[in-house]
């Protein structure tokens, strides 16, 4: 068998041709399906056109949005454009505390989860306005969770006990002797 492999080696001519790019020599998987080169230009020029369409859409919304908001500005006095511009700066502080403050309050909600021995996934359930309403909501959820994993262990250990495989079954104090003849 390896002269055979020699063989092939030193004869390239005598292997069989493999098939060339698009070929299968008629052996096609199901569901398989192939591309030419043109029709996945097309389909890859289709997407990027898609993306630019969305995202030349969104351009000239934010763009609309800023002219807007400049004409606006323009039309303003003095004391009116700072007043909206101070407007703008303090609903942008709100925005960011509330950001801090329920970043703040996961990782709270995280630590007390953690350290009554429950799911960290719970922490978006508990999240409250401040330590004591999580601490509240935790207790909440300990409770339902306890009740329901006692409930669970119960029913898997309601049933019939089974049968101890140590424990052999009553003999009679009767025993039979070798010629059948009841001894005792």
């Amino acid at each position: 068998m390896a002269d055979n492999n020699a063989d092939q080696k030193q004869n390239p001519q005598e292997q069989p041709p493999t098939p060339k790019d698009g070929e299968d020599g008629g052996k096609k998987e199901q569901g398989e399906k192939t591309y030419t080169e043109q029709e996945l230009g097309k389909a890859i020029s289709n997407r990027l056109d898609r993306e630019r369409k969305k995202l030349q859409e969104q351009f000239n919304k934010t763009l609309e949005e800023k002219l807007e908001e400049a004409s606006r500005l323009a039309k303003m006095d003095e004391e009116e454009r700072k007043k909206a511009e101070a407007d703008k700066l303090q609903a942008e502080i709100e925005r960011k505390e509330r950001e801090l403050t329920k970043r703040e309050m996961t990782l709270e909600a995280k630590s007390q989860l953690s350290s009554k021995n429950l799911p960290t996934e719970l922490a978006d359930f508990v999240i409250g306005e401040d330590a004591e309403a999580i601490e509240s909501r935790i207790k909440t959820i300990s409770s339902i969770f306890d009740t329901a994993v006692a409930k669970a262990v119960k029913e898997k250990m309601s049933g019939k006990t089974p049968d101890d495989p140590d424990k052999k079954p009553p003999q009679n104090k009767r025993m039979h002797n070798s010629s059948g003849v009841i001894v005792g």
